[in-house]
């Protein structure tokens, strides 16, 4: 038999469900940063063939995202001009990454939020 909640615990505040997913957020975006540079690292110096596969999966998720908003042709343009280099353009890339991470995460955190008050608001009816 599932638990009951206690009538005294207190229903999930929108600033406890976004703490929460923007904590997770943080450490999705740092573990995603560190495979990057792993996976860039790798690709570079030990000139492996999976490593460029790699890198191009992770350049792949960013680039559909800025070409979705109208970013990617002017990045590319000013890439190709050499008015950006390689790292910059790496850098652009991991940016985008974690600002959509952390869009998602507040977005979850507002959904989790929004679950959590219809819940409670049904529990307080019974």
């Amino acid at each position: 038999m599932p638990d009951m909640p206690d009538a005294n615990e207190k229903p999930l505040s929108p600033i406890d469900a976004l703490t929460l997913s923007l904590r997770n957020a943080t450490v999705l975006s740092v573990l995603y940063l560190v495979a990057g540079t792993l996976v860039e690292l790798s690709r570079r110096w030990g000139n492996y063939r999976w490593a460029d596969k790699m890198s191009l999966a992770f350049e792949a998720f960013p680039a559909r995202t800025l070409d979705l908003v109208g970013l990617f042709q002017p990045m590319r343009t000013a890439w190709a001009a050499d008015h950006l280099s390689g790292p910059q353009v790496r850098l652009i890339y991991g940016a985008t990454t974690v600002v959509i991470i952390f869009t998602i995460g507040t977005v979850v955190g507002l959904a989790m939020w929004g679950v959590a008050v219809l819940a409670s608001g049904s529990q307080h009816k019974r």
